[in-house]
């Protein structure tokens, strides 16, 4: 039977009901052939591309293998010093180093200065830094950069994007009047005017949020604050779901415990010697993930260490994955770096020989030939973590479990050094 005539005529549409499979199929293909080059259509064979973070706890441990583009958005909140936007300008400085691409970073909350973007090795001249007056000014000069080739944006942070109220307002007293949600509604509108136009030119956004305490008053504030858990959170986040919904990834950082140089006494291969009795040298960082929809594989949890002034310091967590997995090891007085004796990258004749060649001397050549070991190593299934049923219906869309109109205070918090029991408040 021959297929049927597939034109359509003014007023008339086809009827596809007499369509036989074999009419179904070809008609089916040819439209796809129509479509095809259009980058909106998924086609087959078509793998996603990734830009490595550059740092393994990240790109390997939480399994996010890189910046992905086609206009997903990175959600990166935690504690107050959590690392959150050294983090960030690390991300973009490596990022710049490995496609060349210029970049965007609007500072609402206005910390960033040259001399910091600089030593996080960021290329000045191919970054767009802006503190901006309002999240709509902030709208415009995104499409702006859009249109003039970047496709890498940073908003830091969520609850300083709002938008500039009129000195008429201000001075009648209308810009004090209670107004619930608005906040959340403005961001709901940033990803709504800008996600579609994101996509359109292939963007990736990391969007930066701030946790804010709980001061409401009763028992199940007060053991959140002890045994915090995600049916009791200790803190809030501002924006309202959009933040959520919109979110491809969700990385939260916690500041865990800040070191003093031989302070790490599980394990001397870690952090500098020392007598633990000087300024805290580097803090360690909790970083979970609590949503991938890119490369999946769920909850994940790694460590990053930082340190002030400088960032995040990769070559700790090269040796501290090294020793995880028997990558810096030893035989008898004989230490080695690689997968084996036999197949060793170096080998020293004592542990503190090795000690000060990877610790203290952090020599470049060695920790980058065991960091390119690791990247084909690490298994991201090895990192898993725990999460109660409410976390994964809060990353699910599910359940409000953030109010975002809620009033919060700012909250410290305290980092306790290992050894000596010293609280150091941040």
């Amino acid at each position: 039977m021959a297929a049927p005539t597939v034109k359509k005529s003014a007023g008339s549409s086809i009827n596809t009901r007499v369509f036989t499979i074999q009419d179904r199929r070809e008609q089916f293909l040819k439209y796809k052939a129509q479509s095809k080059g259009d980058w909106r259509v998924l086609e087959e064979n078509v793998d996603e591309t990734f830009v490595p973070f550059g740092f393994l706890t990240m790109d390997q441990v939480l399994g996010w293998r890189g910046v992905c583009h086609g206009g997903r958005v990175i959600h990166i909140h935690g504690n107050e010093g959590a690392g959150k936007s050294t983090l960030t300008l690390g991300i973009i400085a490596n990022y710049q180093r490995q496609t060349g691409e210029p970049a965007a970073a609007f500072d609402f909350e206005r910390t960033t200065n040259s001399k910091y973007a600089r030593v996080m090795g960021i290329d000045e001249s191919m970054v767009f830094i802006k503190k901006p007056d309002s999240i709509e000014q902030s709208a415009k000069d995104v499409i702006d950069l859009m249109n003039a080739g970047c496709r890498f944006f940073v908003f830091d942070s969520i609850p300083r994007m709002k938008s500039k109220v009129d000195e008429k307002d201000i001075q009648s007293g209308a810009a004090f009047k209670a107004t619930v949600g608005k906040h959340a509604k403005a961001i709901q509108d940033f990803y709504d005017v800008l996600l579609p136009h994101a996509a359109e030119h292939d963007c990736i956004f990391i969007m930066i949020n701030q946790q804010r305490a709980r001061i409401e008053d009763g028992n199940d504030a007060k053991w959140a604050q002890k045994y915090p858990s995600f049916t009791n959170l200790p803190y809030t986040l501002p924006g309202g779901m959009a933040n959520r919904y919109n979110t491809s990834y969700m990385l939260e950082l916690k500041t865990v415990k800040a070191f003093r140089a031989g302070g790490f006494a599980d394990d001397p291969f870690i952090i500098e010697p020392g007598d633990n009795k000087g300024p805290f040298a580097v803090t360690q960082i909790r970083a979970r993930s609590l949503k991938n929809k890119v490369t999946g594989g769920g909850f994940r949890e790694g460590t990053l260490w930082l340190r002030t002034g400088l960032g995040v310091d990769e070559n700790i967590s090269v040796r501290q994955l090294g020793r995880r997995y028997k990558f810096i090891d030893y035989i008898g007085r004989t230490y080695f770096v690689g997968k084996n004796p036999d197949e060793a990258i170096i080998k020293y004749a004592s542990k503190d020989a090795a000690i000060q060649d990877l610790v203290i001397n952090q020599n470049p050549e060695i920790l980058g030939e065991l960091r390119k070991l690791l990247v084909n190593t690490v298994d991201s299934t090895e990192f898993e973590c725990e999460v109660d049923s409410a976390l994964a219906t809060y990353v699910k869309g599910e359940e409000a479990a953030f109010d975002d109109d809620e009033v919060f205070v700012n909250k410290k918090f305290e980092v306790e050094d290992v050894k000596d029991g010293d609280v150091e408040t941040f």
